[in-house]
């Protein structure tokens, strides 16, 4: 008897014993409990949308943590990213996947399915920018709200609806107008047929040479490094040539002030003095067919004097005068007292 009561104590101790177990494996369970690090980093939303605590956190796709707490913050300013905050998630993100998570990462609300749970979403558009450190204070993209969506529609539909109805709207002639438009457009399209393909036809071999030519562009800069440098060459040339022009570009307009200032001055002489400058025209012009008479006069002159014409040709190209004169300078440096007296 004793022995059969002990067995039922053993029993009925077993029994509580596995039921507390299963009830914390439970609490465990469905309180999402979990005892491995993670890298905590918060993201802010205007809207949670249906987000909840506990739901999953993806990374392109592969559960990669979960929402640890929704923290609504009603708008209150945050100094350490300088904007008001709504709703901040509080997400915990698995060690060995955080370094995916990059500073142009975003971060979405959306659902497993069309009637899923909501989970964020964490795309990353590329590996190049430096990894977001833990409890770093991110800013993730709202999530759609239906139920404005279906506001706005509704409201849409209500005014055309009652634009309609009024007739303000003849709907009889927009449908006709729209028929028209189609059949024309069709008229056209069928008219010019080989017209529309051979647009396509240039369309694509434009494609093809704006290829080449951005692959020999390629080719012939060379890698983007090659690039950056040519860049960073021409935008220092571009400044010392704007430093070089700007001092010209003032001793030009310097200059061109001048200019305009000398022309004012001699637009103020001239002005009202058109006939005195014409007649001064006139008397230069004079002068200088005078000068150009007696110049051709020398010439005839000098041309008969070179022939032997006249006194002076005949003196001046006489052999027998230029003789006797030497003779004459030569007695006169041997005997200069023959000026004065004869022996």
């Amino acid at each position: 008897m004793q022995k059969r009561e002990t067995a039922i104590e053993v029993k009925v101790g077993a029994l509580v014993l596995f039921s507390t177990a299963l009830l914390v494996a439970f609490v465990i369970i469905l309180g999402d409990f979990t005892f491995e690090d993670g890298h905590v980093i918060y993201v802010d939303f205007d809207n949670a949308g249906g987000l909840k605590p506990g739901a999953d956190v993806a990374i392109s796709g592969i559960k990669s943590g979960q929402v640890k707490r929704l923290e609504f913050l009603g708008g209150e300013y945050d100094q350490d990213v300088g904007r008001e905050v709504m709703v901040r998630a509080h997400l915990l993100i698995d060690s060995d996947k955080a370094y995916a998570i990059r500073r142009n990462s975003q971060f979405y609300i959306t659902t497993q399915g069309v009637l899923g749970e909501k989970y964020v979403e964490i795309t990353t558009t590329g590996m190049s920018e430096p990894e977001v450190p833990a409890e770093a204070k991110l800013r993730g993209v709202d999530p759609p709200r239906m139920e404005l969506l279906l506001a706005k529609g509704a409201e849409i539909l209500t005014g055309l609806s009652d634009a309609i109805n009024k007739g303000d709207v003849p709907l009889e002639k927009l449908i006709a107008d729209i028929d028209s438009l189609v059949v024309h457009s069709d008229e056209l399209i069928s008219d010019n047929k080989n017209t529309i393909g051979n647009i396509i036809g240039n369309v694509e071999t434009a494609s093809k040479d704006v290829t080449e030519i951005t692959a020999m562009v390629r080719d012939d800069l060379g890698e983007g490094g090659d690039i950056s440098a040519t860049l960073r060459n021409t935008r220092s040339l571009t400044g010392k040539l704007d430093r070089r022009v700007d001092p010209l570009v003032n001793k030009t307009m310097s200059t061109l002030g001048r200019v305009e200032s000398v022309a004012g001055t001699v637009d103020e002489i001239t002005t009202g003095k058109r006939d005195e400058i014409e007649g001064s025209i006139d008397n230069i012009y004079a002068a200088t067919q005078d000068v150009a008479g007696t110049t051709g006069d020398v010439k005839a002159m000098v041309s008969q004097i070179k022939s032997g014409k006249g006194s002076v040709g005949a003196l001046l190209n006489d052999d027998e005068v230029y003789d006797d004169l030497k003779e004459l300078m030569r007695e006169l440096k041997r005997r200069p007292w023959k000026i004065i007296w004869k022996e």
